[in-house]
């Protein structure tokens, strides 16, 4: 982005200006502009404050005057007035600078606005305006409020989880005044009873909210009725929730980890006379924070919400979990700014919010002198062995350094050096792609979208684009895009699997050949898959028979003795034989001695799990430790390790089951209630 950003504040057209009479140009409240004379113009304020103009007698309409010019004038000798002794029967133009207030970011130095202005003659004189902000101050838009923890911003309300001396809720502000600079109410109107320290709110897509508060999730719809969702939470702070072919997700986070929770069968249509029954939080959570981790709030790390993004406010970290695998990683350290929250604009760059400040993250590729071909994705080609993988091991501390040799899949975002391209008369470039395995070759031709900054509409910012192929343009030079080096999307199937040979051939304006590239590339859109078995039991210090599988009754297993032998059948399979599987038991936390990793198969085979880390038989008793009833959880997932150059593409496969195991014979008692 610009080191100044544009954006239109205020425009009109034909407004009557007499004699004596006062202006507003820059939708806010007060005046700019005063007609003082028949031959006179003079800006409001005063000393350094006042309105200053510079005359444009060289412009003949406002579309002459460039809003980027506006800065740049001399503003130095610019008069606190605008005079024309013809009275303005002639149309006259002049830039104006207005005085707004006093920077943030630069404690001493003042904002203004820009404006162009026509002042001219039509039954009367009238102007015409267009005003722009080039600063990208933050703006007070509502009275202190209290200690607000997280907002929603809603069509004309804002809403607040917020802390007022000690009373916690959800309420909202209400706006007041639209434009550039919104004003909202003095007051925060509640919507919810008293709360012990909320925190993350997060919409539940249908006019709803829910919001962790301590140790409770709340479902409130505004101003008609609040629910309980949960409790048992250890110091709530973070909630999220999704819906995929209407199955709801909530995923919650506390001082353990993150609970993955089926909110499908919680009622929320029920009278306020007649609440819904609380889903049962588990006794575990379903990804278990390691030691020394104190959450911040959560938010998705790509489109598909297959990962979430969350802050590790007692390591300056931000963390992703991939919720397909359970794995944590380290996505950036803040340094000495404690994280609480992270937005993500696109798979190169997020926000954070920090306690003090709010930082701007970006992921550069390491650009290769002298080639017109840069990489895929983060990926230089010089990055990407014999065999077609993605090799940035040697590279340590660049994306995916810790994985050596991953393959492709997914959407590839070819990078070109258009700079270099235009310095050797490149105009445009085709891409193909031959599947040695399959003996096919495809041009690639698919257009694609980028944004690109300019003015449209008098509105300065990133506009979407769309880039059209076989012949896919060189970008013009002073053309700023947000994804500076895109050159192409190449949209890769099933059929791409295998070692491919990606051309990339470029043209001058007469057609002919200026450069090729080549580079083998493997590509792997192929699934994972896994399956997963009710542990058996055996008894009396036998094995448990193999393949004879117990069935849950009251979504119990039992047993005789902690003692009883146990063993674990599962299976995790990918047609290539590519990657590991990961099989994780959870009591009150992941149970370290039980968890197991191991290559993936290439078809289905049943692996049994039957010892500890330790190599000694697997018990009742490692699971259940001192309990003689215990909720367990046991998971095996296969994640993906295929990469688009930004990201997993998500191919990965889990399978997970939960019940309850329980000392001696399960009873039963009849019940024979209303229907």
């Amino acid at each position: 982005m610009p080191a100044n950003a544009i954006t239109q504040i205020s425009s009109g057209s034909g407004v009557g200006f007499p004699n004596y009479s006062l202006r507003d140009i820059n939708s806010a409240s007060g005046y700019e502009l005063r007609r003082t004379s028949v031959t006179q113009i003079s800006g409001m304020g005063f000393g350094a404050k006042q309105a200053r103009f510079v005359p444009l007698p060289e412009a003949t309409s406002l579309d002459d005057i460039s809003a980027d010019s506006l800065v740049d004038l001399d503003w130095d000798s610019a008069q606190t007035t605008f005079v024309d002794d013809g009275a303005f029967t002639e149309q006259k133009f002049c830039a104006v600078r207005i005085y707004t207030d006093e920077s943030v970011l630069n404690p001493g130095q003042a904002i203004y606005h820009y404006a162009k202005l026509r002042v001219y003659t039509d039954g009367g004189v009238k102007i015409d305006w267009v005003t722009y902000r080039f600063d990208i101050e933050p703006s007070n838009i509502s009275a202190a409020l209290g200690d607000i923890r997280d907002l929603l911003v809603d069509e004309d309300r804002i809403y607040l989880s917020i802390d007022m001396q000690g009373f916690g809720m959800l309420g909202y502000v209400q706006r007041t005044i639209d434009g550039y600079k919104p004003q909202y109410s003095l007051d925060v109107v509640p919507v919810s009873g008293p709360m012990e320290n909320p925190q993350q709110m997060a919409s539940d897509e249908v006019g709803g909210v829910f919001i962790v508060a301590q140790d409770k999730l709340w479902w409130i719809q505004p101003e008609l009725k609040q629910f309980e969702v949960l409790s048992g939470l250890s110091n709530g702070v973070a909630v999220l929730f999704k819906q995929v072919e209407g199955v709801k997700t909530i995923y919650v986070a506390d001082d353990s980890g993150v609970y993955e929770i089926d909110a499908s069968s919680f009622d929320y249509g029920n009278a306020a006379n007649d609440p819904p029954t609380p889903l049962i939080l588990p006794v575990a959570p379903t990804f278990a924070f390691e030691d020394g981790v104190i959450p911040g709030f959560l938010s998705w790390a790509d489109e598909a919400r297959t990962s979430l993004l969350f802050a590790d406010r007692n390591n300056n970290i931000i963390r992703r979990l991939d919720l397909a695998s359970g794995e944590f990683s380290e996505e950036v350290s803040t340094g000495g700014a404690t994280p609480w929250g992270v937005a993500r604009v696109n798979d190169n760059r997020f926000y954070v919010g920090c306690e003090t400040e709010i930082d701007l993250y970006e992921r550069l590729l390491l650009v290769q002198e002298g080639a017109h071909a840069l990489g895929i994705g983060l990926i230089p080609f010089q990055y990407i062995n014999g065999l077609g993988l993605a090799d940035t091991s040697s590279a340590q501390g660049y994306y995916f350094w810790q994985y050596p040799g991953l393959p492709f899949g997914g959407t590839l975002s070819l990078q070109i050096n258009h700079e270099l391209c235009r310095t050797n008369n490149i105009s445009y470039f085709t891409v193909h792609l031959d599947n040695f395995d399959m003996g096919t070759s495809r041009q690639i031709g698919e257009s694609y979208v980028d944004l690109l900054w300019g003015e449209q509409n008098g509105n300065y910012g990133f506009w979407p684009m769309i880039t059209s192929g076989p012949k896919y343009p060189v970008r013009a030079e002073g053309a700023l895009w947000y994804n500076g080096h895109l050159g192409a999307k190449i949209t890769t199937n099933l059929a791409d699997t295998g070692t491919n040979l990606m051309r990339v051939v470029f043209y001058n304006s007469d057609n002919q050949v200026v450069d090729q590239f080549e580079k083998i590339i493997l590509i792997d859109n192929t699934v994972y898959h896994t399956k997963l078995f009710l542990p058996r039991i055996g008894s009396g210090g036998q094995a448990p028979a193999p393949g004879v599988y117990p069935t849950l009754e009251c979504g119990c297993l039992t047993f005789a003795s902690k003692d009883d032998l146990l063993e674990l059948d599962f299976a995790a399979w990918h047609p290539q034989g590519v990657g590991n599987y990961y099989v994780n038991i959870y009591r009150s936390g992941n149970i370290a001695n039980l968890a197991q990793v191991g290559p993936v198969s290439s078809y289905e085979q049943l692996n049994t799990k039957s010892t500890t880390a330790a190599a000694n038989p697997i018990r009742v008793g490692h699971i259940v430790g001192d309990c003689d009833i215990a909720n367990v959880t046991i998971r095996v997932s296969a994640p993906s390790r295929v990469t688009n150059g930004y990201g997993w593409v998500q191919l990965g496969a889990w399978s997970q089951l939960s019940f309850t195991l329980l000392m001696g014979t399960l009873t039963h008692t009849p019940w024979a209630g209303e229907p």
